[in-house]
């Protein structure tokens, strides 16, 4: 594995703390996902690498504890919750740059990037970093910014959110219960506590279908490809828009993030790695 450049990530500021406003009304019916059968994900028999990483990880210097990524930039928070961002593809003239505010989750499309903090407030700004970031009401453990015209989220009850862009403040609950969640241009996809998998239209219009397998994390932002992360942090590739036919990648990684052309990663000691899908 070769290292991309040398840049210490070491920036400390201090921040405004941001106050998080009322949460979402509960007054739309729950409706519970079915439980459904797991099914078993190994479907390409080849043994992966018992290394962390295989030549097609190259690490990136800094620590963060979540990433993402966009056409042109990458986003990521750390330990402390500070926010750094810088331009992709990757060069030595354009290290990591720190952020104003503090976030503990953040999400990227190409035109702005998404978070939430620890008292999940919501925030969202221009992906370039121009500008402050702007509030949204309601409360989020878990934003994302999809890829066409719509925010998803879940709160701390798991429960599920969705909005209009640009943000008029309205979430609309959704049907079912999700740990996590990603979009992309045209699909929703999502992970319960179960690990179950599920995915529909972004949208909205679509229900909820269930893909076979079991994934804590996943992302949705490949062209053509979903990536998830399991249990033991294995990495994990399936074609669009998703049939439960899942191969596995070389890499552990605790989060993962992708765009068109890459997937950004850390691991469990937050250490930040990039793999070119072209």
């Amino acid at each position: 594995m070769r290292s991309v450049f040398a840049v210490f990530l070491g920036v400390s500021m201090m921040f405004a703390l941001w106050t998080p406003l009322q949460g979402f009304p509960l007054d739309l019916e729950e409706i519970p996902m079915e439980n459904t059968t797991l099914v078993e994900m190994v479907i390409d028999e080849t043994e992966s690498s018992n290394l962390t990483y295989s030549h097609l990880w190259e690490q990136i210097p800094g620590k963060l504890k979540h990433v993402c990524i966009s056409k042109n930039f990458i986003w990521g928070v750390n330990v402390h919750d500070d926010i750094y961002m810088r331009p992709y593809p990757i060069s030595t003239s354009s290290p990591w740059k720190c952020m104003g505010g503090k976030l503990r989750q953040v999400d990227c499309n190409n035109y702005e990037v998404w978070g939430v903090n620890s008292g999940d407030a919501i925030y969202y700004r221009r992906i370039d970093g121009n500008g402050g970031w702007i509030h949204v009401g309601g409360a989020l453990r878990h934003v994302t910014a999809s890829g066409n015209g719509w925010i998803w989220g879940t709160n701390s009850n798991d429960d599920i959110y969705r909005m209009i862009k640009p943000s008029n403040n309205q979430w609309i609950r959704v049907n079912g219960k999700l740990t996590q969640i990603d979009g992309g241009d045209q699909y929703v996809y999502g992970v319960n506590s179960a690990q179950n998998i599920y995915t529909r239209s972004v949208d909205g219009s679509s229900s909820w279908r269930h893909i076979p397998g079991q994934l804590k994390y996943i992302t949705a932002g490949g062209l053509n490809e979903v990536f998830g992360i399991d249990s033991n942090n294995h990495l994990w590739r399936s074609q669009k828009p998703g049939l439960g036919k899942w191969e596995k990648m070389d890499g552990i990684l605790k989060q993962i993030d992708a765009s068109v052309d890459a997937i950004v990663g850390v691991d469990v000691e937050d250490n930040i790695f990039i793999h070119y899908l072209t």
